[in-house]
């Protein structure tokens, strides 16, 4: 009795070795940028693959940093450079408060996508999470704003601020806080689901209070400082005590600040009256966004 062999089976038994390199170097050569070959007929098939254009190119977000540094720099200066982030992002830190629950996120940007915010809560407990983002329970309470072609200073801002926010929910401390042990009003032990319900609750005062520590210069490797203190030496010899880039916090309400124990003062508070443009909701951009 002949072995009956599957169509899939006997097509991958059709392919070899010599088929595949062709297409191969067809891959690499797409790679390296170098002109396509036109044709390719392999031995099995004898299937022809042509290509349109003699060059292909590849995306920059593909291409290797230090070859597309060396390609910015033969370019000629009137040629538009591959943008890496749309104009403006990281200049500005929106700051948003679930109205019902106490959580905060985060975000560069001040319509935010709600599947990269899920991300940014910690898990304090089951049914403590909400399974997805309803945009009309989240209303922005304050925007961190950083002088203009400042970015990569509020990138490193708004990192320490992600890593601050999840330290609170995972590296408490009992004795500091009291009433993530023991329940405020009747005095009882909390349990692992009230702990997280406490744990929700302080997100916005946490976050104000280590806004203030960020922006003061708090953390390592915050680019905040222009210079450290001690870092340059002033014309008479002397250390100096270091500058900080300045920002400027525009508040839904101004009561928020006062969660604060202290503000740097490279810090300017805006109240609501004057930061209700800044927070109003703005139209989608229409080009690239993150």
């Amino acid at each position: 009795m002949a072995l009956r062999l599957k169509p899939v089976t006997a097509q991958l038994a059709k392919l070899s070795a010599s088929s595949l390199r062709p297409s191969a170097r067809a891959a690499c050569a797409i790679a390296s940028r170098r002109p396509a070959i036109r044709s390719l007929t392999t031995e099995s098939s004898h299937t022809t693959i042509s290509s349109s254009s003699p060059t292909s190119e590849l995306p920059a977000s593909m291409v290797p940093r230090d070859e597309l540094e060396s390609i910015e720099e033969s370019l000629p200066d009137d040629t538009p450079r591959p943008a890496s982030w749309p104009h403006g992002h990281g200049d500005r830190i929106w700051f948003f408060r679930h109205f019902l629950d106490g959580l905060t996120i985060f975000s560069l940007q001040r319509n935010f996508k709600a599947n990269k915010q899920m991300r940014t809560i910690p898990y304090n407990g089951k049914k403590l999470k909400p399974s997805k983002i309803r945009k009309d329970y989240w209303e922005p309470f304050a925007m961190v704003e950083f002088p203009e072609g400042h970015r990569l200073v509020g990138l490193s801002v708004y990192h320490m601020l992600r890593e601050a926010h999840f330290l609170h929910s995972y590296t408490w401390d009992g004795k500091k806080q009291p009433s993530l042990v023991r329940d405020p009003e009747t005095g009882a032990t909390l349990d692992k689901h009230g702990r997280g319900v406490q744990l929700n609750r302080h997100m916005l005062p946490n976050s104000i209070a280590d806004m203030a520590a960020v922006l003061g210069g708090l953390g390592k490797g915050n680019k905040i400082w222009v210079t450290r203190p001690g870092e340059v030496a002033a014309e008479d010899g002397s250390e100096s005590g270091g500058v900080r880039v300045p920002a400027t916090i525009y508040w839904a309400d101004p009561n928020h600040k006062d969660y604060a124990a202290a503000w740097p003062d490279n810090v300017t508070h805006v109240d609501a009256a004057e930061a209700a443009e800044r927070l109003a909701p703005q139209p989608l951009p229409q080009g690239n966004t993150l």
